[in-house]
């Protein structure tokens, strides 16, 4: 799978064993579009369609920030995008939710600078998007979307009682081609916790060198991963 001539870009935290998420939604409507396990991921910058040489320039502005891997817990569905009309549900965080978002609100900026892009400062809502609406029939409205009873039926519906350790991170674009297999492909990756092509680490943050192992996600009797 290699990246496609357009759509969006976007840089993102890799999740791994996304079978086991996307094992919660076999009680859901099929229609609903699940996203491939391969592809579930948490965006920290996106970039939108701004071609390969601007992602490029936002992957290379944090090549050298480093964090450690954290520990995340899903913790309740939550539908995205406008609130007459959501574009996708996504599982939020219980654990690790803090440290995510210090993470996302650090690491967005230099991104979005390095690509001239304008910086984004809503407050930062790590997610991993799983389900997207069924696809519109034809001659049906412009776009997709969940119906009122769906979105009130997620409320109750289960989340994967499941710990993720974050370890990846990413520069994603549409996959060429999109199919059911691939939505996006990765151009880069690398580990979290270590620079791009052995140069010298930066945290990003002065406070992440010194961070108890309960701020990172993990309980404090955990020992640091692998």
């Amino acid at each position: 799978m290699v990246p496609g001539p357009g759509g969006n870009w976007f840089i993102a935290l890799v999740v791994p064993d996304g079978g086991r998420l996307l094992a919660a939604t076999e009680g859901l409507p099929q229609a609903l579009r699940r996203l491939p396990p391969q592809d579930l991921h948490i965006t920290l910058a996106f970039l939108g369609a701004c071609g390969e040489a601007r992602a490029t320039a936002a992957w290379q502005a944090i090549a050298a920030l480093v964090h450690p891997p954290l520990l995340v817990r899903p913790s309740a569905w939550r539908a995205m995008g406008p609130s007459r009309r959501p574009s996708a549900l996504a599982l939020t965080l219980d654990q690790g939710h803090d440290v995510a978002a210090a993470l996302i609100e650090a690491w967005r900026l230099p991104a979005l600078a390095g690509a001239a892009l304008a910086c984004d400062a809503r407050p930062a809502l790590p997610h991993i998007t799983v389900l997207r609406p069924p696809r519109r029939p034809r001659g049906g409205p412009a776009a997709a979307a969940f119906t009122p009873d769906l979105l009130a039926g997620m409320e109750h519906a289960p989340v994967p009682d499941t710990t993720l350790l974050l370890q990846e991170i990413a520069l994603y674009c549409w996959a060429e081609p999109r199919t059911t297999r691939h939505w996006f492909a990765i151009a880069r990756r690398r580990r979290l916790d270590q620079p791009e092509g052995g140069g010298q680490p930066s945290s990003g943050h002065p406070a992440w060198p010194r961070m108890a192992p309960e701020l990172l996600g993990a309980s404090p009797e955990a020992s640091p991963p692998e």
